[in-house]
């Protein structure tokens, strides 16, 4: 029991195997509408196929170590950008925001893969769905290309890859944990994972829209989350279950997206904008005592959730809620940051 009275220990029921099925949604090739990945297109695969190669553990395909160097910018090293934004139903400037964000970015300082999680899509046919995607990869289409994307409901998870790199990945899997039972129409909150290997490591990007309640609630949906998802390439090597696939078994995890979590007191948040107003995103400063306040930094510091994730340092203030078209926050709501974690390990070839 914490301080605040609320029992964070509480936890979903995962014994209960009509709850699992109910609140799982899995991988369906057969389901255009919701997924999508590069082996789904025959040039694809005929490129594959004819790439010269060797096979590595689980089937990964693997180039000559000389070829490394032209692989990756970096020939150790694979740069990856995650990229989250909560676009609040907001369909055509949406994407033209999106696209122009991304190509801007120079052609030498382009990671080698973009992982871009959207939340709170329209609630239209997959027009818009196919036109994020698209404007998107026109604005980088000279680098990189679509290497998947899974949309469930309101959520969108996109991955990107440099256009050679593709060759070297295996076919990616995809699971959506709902964070309630209700009727599927309604599901806009949740998480989408996908997994896949590159060369001989295994990535999972997990993109979420957690609830807006307590923190009790998110708490539990993070649990939930990491206790459902299954997926075959996060096996560990020396488990004695073949049921054990734990995503924390991965090489690497990226976590992101509007997460929902609080800073307990706005009053720092106010004086900041206050005192910066436009200029408030030019100031390189540390965020410190306003962090100090932050519902996810207690819940971390405590063990309740995101325990062995690591934050980059944060050098911004809160990204939520502004006013829009203006550097002032919202008196309605509660200033909060969309998230991206990094689950640590080594990474190199």
């Amino acid at each position: 029991m914490s301080a605040d009275g609320v029992n964070y220990g509480f936890v979903f029921d995962s014994d209960d195997p009509v709850a699992m099925s109910e609140s799982v949604t899995r991988q369906d090739r057969r389901n255009s509408n919701c997924f999508y990945s590069r082996y789904n297109d025959d040039e694809f695969i005929k490129q594959f196929r004819n790439t010269p190669c060797v096979y590595g553990p689980r089937g990964v395909p693997l180039p000559h170590r000389s070829e490394l160097s032209s692989l990756l910018k970096d020939s150790s090293r694979i740069k990856i950008m995650c990229f989250t934004w909560n676009i609040n139903s907001r369909p055509i400037r949406s994407v033209e925001s999106v696209h122009e964000l991304f190509h801007k970015i120079p052609l030498t300082g382009r990671p080698d893969v973009f992982a871009i999680a959207l939340q709170e899509l329209p609630s239209m046919t997959l027009r818009f769905h196919a036109n994020m995607v698209n404007g998107i990869e026109s604005g980088i289409t000279d680098t990189h290309q679509t290497f998947c994307w899974v949309r469930q409901w309101s959520q969108l998870l996109i991955v990107f890859m440099k256009k050679h790199l593709c060759l070297y990945c295996t076919r990616p899997e995809y699971q959506f944990v709902a964070s309630s039972k209700v009727a599927k129409p309604f599901r806009t909150k949740g998480a989408i994972a996908i997994c896949f290997r590159i060369l001989q490591r295994s990535f999972v990007f997990i993109s979420c829209h957690f609830s807006h309640e307590s923190i009790r609630h998110r708490i539990v949906e993070y649990q939930k989350v990491c206790a459902m998802l299954n997926f075959s390439t996060t096996l560990s090597p020396q488990s004695p279950k073949r049921g054990e696939h734990s995503i924390l078994n991965a090489d690497y995890v990226f976590w992101f997206g509007d997460m929902n979590f609080r800073l307990s007191d706005r009053r720092d948040a106010d004086e900041l904008a206050e005192t910066y107003g436009a200029q408030l995103f030019g100031q390189r400063k540390m965020f410190a005592k306003l962090l100090e306040d932050d519902e996810l930094r207690r819940a971390q510091m405590n063990g309740w959730a995101f325990e062995r994730f690591q934050e980059a340092e944060i050098t911004f203030p809160p990204t939520y809620k502004y006013l829009i078209g203006s550097n002032k926050y919202s008196r309605k709501r509660i200033p909060s940051y969309t998230v991206c974690f990094k689950l640590p390990t080594i990474l190199t070839f």
